[in-house]
């Protein structure tokens, strides 16, 4: 029989409320997380509760507890207890083990868990399920669904060696995006930490990137969630470096600190090019391509009655070293370009500056109500030196413009 698992669990999602969402209602279990310190042979009383948010039927569910394991992107997933080597899960007792919850009503549960004399120092790790065994719902002909929701059990055993260490692994730039819109997120970095020690850590990064005489150009946080990592595990950051960077070579610096004032420093070099006859520049290594101009921002957004007027400014960034000049114009297949005014209509821009423009919008008093788009198109040439240039790709700006009924 095919069984399919739905495990929803806040130490996967990072909320402040583990809940299950079926048909008939809600069901939580709250808090997410458990933590809890003791010696060897030590015993430990905690509790949660169970609540059943349904104002229909009543919810039954059995609970226990199995071991955890986490992926490289912080992702939770249960196992079999004696399948984790730092599993407490055999520790572990709850009372009770089955309980049925009325509509609208929490019950809590308590558990008890005992340290081993023999349990060394160091972190170990449960998941207490509370499995729904009222709800059964209909799917393919063979099919079972288990629904699931969690608590986590984070233990620190005392009386040893507590070892908090962690190393940077890989630390690489993206060089080609693979999706559109990882492109308009900009450059996209990756650093692995390794936990080395016997107990789970929690780890926050920033990237620094600086010129290639160290001065610094920005900074952003990398994607952590909780940032948590079990001993012997390897967890997965990003950060992604959406500021203004012109074509040229840069340091990248992650900085992570962990266990109080630990912390882990790495550094790789990385190049910038622009424009597409530079894109196999960035085929190898630590390198990316960008495009000759960057718009900020990408689309205008308008709503603008008949008879009204508005004003809207954007920017051009020029990420070459180069100069370019870049030429300006509304498109004129949706019929309004007289609505608007640009200023300026040409502009030369140095390399790694940008420029700023405004856009006025004068609706005329008899316009139809409705919704309208254009685009500003931006014609850029590039000055490489007296008399000579070539043509970087051209852009636009997209502007949606709703003139309201009354």
């Amino acid at each position: 029989m095919l069984i399919i698992k739905f495990l929803l669990s806040l130490t996967v999602l990072f909320l402040s409320r583990n809940s299950l969402c079926l048909a008939q209602g809600t069901f939580g279990v709250t808090p997410a997380v458990i933590e809890l310190s003791l010696g060897r042979g030590g015993t430990k009383i905690f509790s949660f509760e169970i609540s059943n948010n349904s104002k229909e039927s009543p919810a039954e569910f059995k609970i226990y507890a199995m071991d955890l394991e986490a992926d490289r992107e912080g992702n939770s997933d249960f196992l079999e207890i004696g399948e984790s080597k730092y599993s407490c899960s055999r520790w572990i007792q709850v009372e009770p083990n089955k309980i049925v919850i009325a509509p609208g009503q929490s019950k809590n549960i308590t558990g008890k868990l005992i340290a081993p004399a023999s349990a060394s120092s160091g972190g170990y790790y449960s998941a207490v399920i509370c499995e729904l065994i009222t709800e059964k719902p209909k799917v393919n002909k063979g099919t079972l669904v288990t629904w699931r929701i969690a608590t986590l059990v984070r233990v620190s055993v005392l009386g040893g060696k507590i070892e908090k260490e962690a190393e940077a692994q890989d630390f690489y730039l993206r060089t080609l995006f693979e999706k559109e819109e990882d492109g308009e997120q900009g450059l996209t970095f990756f650093v692995s930490l390794r936990n080395q020690g016997n107990i789970h850590i929690k780890a926050e990064g920033k990237l620094t990137v600086l010129t290639q005489d160290r001065k610094r150009r920005g900074e952003v946080d990398f994607k952590a969630g909780t940032g948590v990592i079990l001993p012997g595990h390897i967890r997965d950051f990003t950060a992604a470096y959406d500021k203004f960077l012109s074509e040229g070579e840069y340091i990248a610096r992650a900085v992570f600190r962990y266990g109080g004032m630990n912390s882990i420093e790495k550094e790789i070099p990385f190049l910038v090019t622009a424009g597409k006859q530079n894109s196999d520049k960035a085929a190898e290594g630590n390198a990316v391509a960008v495009s000759s101009l960057r718009l900020i921002p990408e689309k205008i957004v308008l709503k603008i009655p008949a008879g009204g007027f508005r004003t809207a400014g954007f920017t051009i960034q020029n990420q070459r070293i180069n100069n370019l000049r870049a030429q300006v114009s509304l498109d004129k297949e949706g019929g309004i370009e007289n609505w608007f005014n640009i200023k300026p209509l040409e502009v030369t821009v140095d390399g790694g500056k940008e420029a700023k423009f405004l856009l006025q919008v004068n609706i005329p008093q008899g316009a139809k109500e409705g919704k309208y788009t254009t685009k500003i198109n931006i014609i850029p040439h590039l000055i490489s030196g007296p008399g000579q240039g070539e043509e970087p790709e051209p852009q636009s700006i997209e502007v949606s413009l709703e003139i309201p009924s009354f």
